[in-house]
């Protein structure tokens, strides 16, 4: 079964036409389902203008590729792009790797359609042949199956498994995943992943290290209001020692490959994990073979680097992952890293995250293209000062390690280390006008926010300046969770955060960890998520999908925290 699920505009006649998709896909079942779509009706501006929908084609395994698309009156069939990463990577990763290709053309004066493919599957479905039966469930639960296999230690169900993925030709991928459980030494034969062993550095905490308690959370009030305070025991601190590479080559912002080995630098990127960021759709390991990985290698650029320093990472598109992860690392270089070695980022990175940068530093700025691999003659590196596993097996309070050396040192090089207001600072709601999804009633929020005082600001337009000057002269910060949290560092002492999540994210500590290094008290108010657990693919999709805040305890709740700090 092929699925996909998104949202198309009515503007240009352009809509999901199951009669088309026939004519293009002989041989296939096809079955269309409309949903309205709020969410993206508000965002264009007036209701009615966007139609959801979810396509379902099945059809045997032997048949071409389903080619997806929308086609307007005239017959013009044009496809859509992917509404976020995830989905991007979805689209990519989609067709099967073999050399088979789409037959279907758009007409050069066809119009552009409005909309976007939120999520694509391919599944295939069981029949009566018993040979379907795994194909079914290994493209259905790819990572239960291998969860299984890794946790049975059983050598004969591994085996199995490797032989019947192998026959699963447009899993080839997974073929070769498998394969590697089954005992075989890595080799891609399958797929195009790329065989190496597994180091990881002795653990070496480091010199400069600085602990901050674990942050325990009170739940008061109704259930949605939860009050964080600092407990008795220190979070761990992650592995800080400086590590040097020669001839290394370094891709998708912080994979490290070397002379056939991937260097395992940052603990909760170790690709036995059960799920990394960043980096789950480009390399592989099992906890059964901790020694060995399958890596997708991307283009290598031309240019070779002579030395540097990597402060990029896995994640550093993300405005907190640059400001709290990797860029604090600056504070930390090792004097063994001579000064004519540049800091190599990559072009992922905000451009307020350089901007911070070129300000906290003099030392010399490489920025490499993100879509290529590239190598450098001696490279620097150190494990993320602060690092959370993005599994949801353990608590977030269990996966979650800080040094708070840097971060206080990058608190102090701003100036704000003993940094108070004098006087009552400003009142902030937090808004996102460029977000499609989190928190759906935000326009009601800040409508209510603005009326009790507060002013209404878009953190995402700011420049780096301007960001310090408004955070760090607030005394309450209001607003959705999320990558925001990275500026909580930036906060005076005393000042108050109230941040805005859904219920399956009120025990997510890492934003009061970070408060707490500000000595800014912090209360997250949560709301019911939009969607049930059973309608994701993962549980991880769920913590992170859209969610609602309730009006009257979000007042509620605010006028609390305006008296809070004597308002």
């Amino acid at each position: 079964m092929t699925s996909f699920e998104g949202w198309v505009g009515k503007s240009g006649g352009f809509a999901v036409r199951a009669r088309e998709l026939r004519k293009i896909n002989s041989g296939y079942r096809i079955n269309v389902k409309k949903r309205k779509r709020p969410d993206v009706d508000k965002d264009l501006g007036s209701p009615g203008l966007a139609i959801g929908f979810v396509v379902r084609a099945r059809g045997p395994v032997n048949l071409p590729p389903f080619a997806f698309g929308v086609s307007d009156h005239q017959g013009n069939f044009c496809p859509l792009k992917a509404s976020h990463p995830i989905a991007e990577e979805g689209l990519e990763s989609f067709w099967p790797r073999n050399g088979q290709e789409i037959n279907v053309t758009t007409p050069g004066d066809a119009g552009t359609p409005l909309g976007y493919i939120d999520a694509v599957a391919q599944i295939p479905s069981a029949s009566s042949d018993e040979s379907t039966w795994f194909a079914a469930l290994v493209n259905r639960f790819p990572a239960e199956v291998l969860e299984v296999v890794q946790y049975s230690g059983d050598p004969i169900l591994a085996a199995a498994a490797a032989v019947h993925v192998d026959g699963v030709q447009s899993n080839a991928e997974w073929a070769d995943r498998f394969g590697m459980l089954a005992g075989e030494r890595p080799h891609g034969r399958r797929s195009d992943l790329i065989p190496f062993d597994i180091w990881r550095p002795a653990v070496n905490r480091g010199t400069s290290v600085a602990t901050t308690p674990v942050p325990r959370p009170e739940r008061v009030r109704h259930g949605d209001v939860w009050v964080y305070r600092s407990g008795p025991e220190p979070l761990p601190v992650p592995d800080q020692q400086w590590l040097f590479v020669e001839d290394a080559t370094i891709q998708d912002g912080g994979t490290v490959l070397a002379h056939d080995r991937l260097i395992v630098y940052e603990g909760s990127a170790d690709p036995i994990l059960d799920f990394v960021s960043g980096q789950w759709e480009s390399v592989f390991a099992s906890t059964l073979h901790p020694d060995r990985a399958l890596a997708r290698l991307r283009e290598k650029s031309p240019e070779q680097i002579p030395e540097g320093v990597l402060l990029s990472g896995r994640n550093d598109d993300n405005w907190y992952h640059w400001m709290i992860e990797y860029m604090p690392r600056m504070f930390q270089i090792d004097s063994s890293v001579p000064s004519s070695a540049p800091f190599i980022v990559s072009s992922r990175t905000p451009p307020s995250g350089i901007a911070a940068l070129e300000r906290l530093s003099d030392r010399q700025i490489v920025v490499v293209d993100a879509a290529f691999a590239h190598d450098v003659g001696r490279l620097h590196l150190l494990a993320p000062a602060v690092q959370v596993l993005d599994t949801t097996r353990v608590p977030w309070s269990r996966g979650l390690s800080m040094n708070a050396a840097p971060l206080l040192e990058f608190r102090r090089q701003l100036g704000l280390a003993d940094h108070r207001l004098g006087g009552r600072g400003r009142q902030v709601f937090l808004q996102r006008t460029s977000s499609r999804r989190g928190l759906t009633n935000q326009p009601e929020l800040a409508e209510i926010a603005g009326r009790l005082g507060l002013e209404l600001v878009d953190p995402s337009g700011l420049s780096w300046r301007d960001q310090i000057e408004l955070f760090s002269s607030s005394s309450l910060v209001v607003g959705a969770s999320g990558a925001v949290m990275a500026n909580y560092l930036l906060m005076s002492p005393g000042s108050r955060v109230l941040a805005l999540t859904s219920d399956s994210l009120a025990d997510f500590v890492l934003p009061a960890a970070l408060a707490s290094i500000s000595e800014a008290a912090f209360s997250y108010l949560t709301g019911p998520n939009k969607s049930a657990l059973e309608d994701h693919l993962s549980r991880n999709n769920w913590l992170h999908s859209s969610f609602s805040i309730r009006p009257k305890q979000f007042e509620r709740a605010l006028l609390r925290e305006i008296v809070s700090i004597g308002g």
